[in-house]
């Protein structure tokens, strides 16, 4: 990978490094939320903070100029991350964005 210096193209590969760490900040909240007691005050707030991670992902996704092998790996990740979500319980809209 070369590396460039437009600042647009830099601006681009920054934030999908951001949101590529987002969507495995969120798994990671899944998977704390997974091992704590349903309803406790632990797993509420994992499974929440990795809502926030999923819904900021998704939206700053939409925003990015991202290549196709980016978009892919984002989609991905974002797959991941909703049927960890879905599996604490968690319920998505089907708005036809993911």
């Amino acid at each position: 990978m070369t590396l460039s210096s437009d600042p647009f193209e830099v601006s681009n590969r920054l934030l999908f490094e951001a949101i590529r760490t987002d969507t495995n900040v969120g798994l990671t909240f899944c998977a704390l939320a997974s091992e704590a007691d349903e309803g406790s005050e632990r797993r509420i707030r994992n499974q929440m903070n990795a809502r926030k991670a999923y819904d900021t992902v998704l939206s700053v996704g939409k925003k990015t100029s991202l290549s196709g092998a980016e978009r892919q790996e984002l989609a991905a990740g974002l797959d991941k991350l909703k049927t960890a979500l879905e599996a604490l319980g968690e319920h998505f809209q089907d708005d036809g964005g993911d």
